[in-house]
């Protein structure tokens, strides 16, 4: 059985032309945002399914904090410090 060739490195690989390699990510701080989500929309679900109120709107406070939480970390990694401007 012969030896399989080597599989090309994702850098070897021939793009279409008019196609480029997607930029190297910027490395995320760690955040509560999605656990908060998720287990919001958990609790509402739970709350749902058993119909008690408190679960509910505990569930849904949950949620918005994490979705909040979520959209300002989003927010603050878009925003460019502002630091002193050079006049040309």
């Amino acid at each position: 059985m012969p030896a399989p060739d080597r599989q090309p490195l994702p850098d070897d690989v021939l793009l279409p032309p008019g196609w480029t390699r997607p930029r190297e990510m910027a490395e995320a701080n760690p955040t509560l945002a999605p656990v908060l989500l998720a287990f919001g929309l958990a609790g509402t679900a739970l709350g749902l399914l058993v119909s008690a109120w408190g679960i509910i709107g505990l569930g849904v406070v949950v949620a918005f904090l994490g979705g909040g939480m979520w959209a300002w970390d989003s927010f603050q990694a878009t925003v460019q410090p502002a630091g002193p401007q050079e006049e040309t």
